[in-house]
């Protein structure tokens, strides 16, 4: 039977990704058809590593489908991105990852693109394994069990708080990822040290919804992922709430 409560997941006893090989390559981000070649190639190796361990534990795996386009587009739960926005988004309705290169990369509005942190492509590799550990979240029901807890929520700070914990943790699952390919893709120490610092300036800013987490928390949970590789050490829903402030 498997549990899919938030704070005792069945996920948990899942332990860490294998190593997977998974070489990237030098593909340019301001090209969109190299970028959006990268972002299918290395969704293979996502598949590969939480494929293996999800199943182990006896929870069904199956991939998630893919729109990436250079522009823009609507998905399932919406436009991608939204208006003046930049990120990709999951959506559960259709298990499907939606992202715009273009957008990623250079921004939109007022939003400052990835491309502007890093012209390596790892950062946006992980940001697109943020995505899967959405898809990761679907597969063993934390996405159901917060979905329906934020419903019973009677308070916008506490639908956020949830909000919060729910992200911190995909970022967590994402970081994970590029940890069980760092010795292939490669993440050397300098560039653990650039994804160190690219989730530090990602997150929610001064006048904008607080529902991601701070940038010191993103950097918080991306290094914990990554240090510790361990889903259970991934487990936001009983961490004090200064760690998903």
């Amino acid at each position: 039977m498997l549990n899919t409560s938030l704070t005792n997941n069945t996920l948990y006893r899942a332990g860490s990704l294998p190593r997977v090989s998974c070489p990237a390559g030098s593909a340019d981000i301001y090209s969109n058809t190299q970028l959006k070649a990268l972002i299918l190639k290395t969704s293979r190796c996502l598949d590969k590593g939480w494929a293996q361990i999800m199943r182990q534990q006896g929870i069904d795996w199956r991939r998630p489908g893919y729109a990436i386009t250079s522009t823009k587009g609507r998905g399932a739960c919406g436009d991608f991105p939204s208006a003046g926005g930049i990120v990709p988004y999951y959506c559960p309705r259709n298990e499907t990852i939606y992202a715009s290169t273009s957008a990623m990369v250079r921004g939109s509005g007022r939003s400052l693109g990835y491309g502007q942190l890093t012209n390596w492509h790892g950062g946006i590799v992980s940001m697109m394994a943020h995505e899967y550990g959405h898809h990761v979240q679907q597969l063993s029901g934390l996405s159901n069990t917060w979905w329906e807890k934020s419903l019973r929520s009677t308070s916008r700070s506490g639908k956020l708080a949830l909000s919060r914990r729910f992200e911190l943790q995909a970022t967590c699952f994402g970081a994970m990822f590029m940890r069980s390919v760092s010795a292939t893709y490669p993440v050397t120490p300098a560039r653990r040290d650039t994804l160190y610092y690219f989730y530090s300036r990602v997150g929610d800013w001064a006048g904008a919804p607080r529902d991601h987490g701070s940038p010191a928390n993103n950097n918080r949970w991306f290094r914990q992922g990554y240090e510790k590789n361990k889903t259970f050490q991934c487990n936001t829903w009983l961490a004090p709430a200064s760690t998903t402030s």
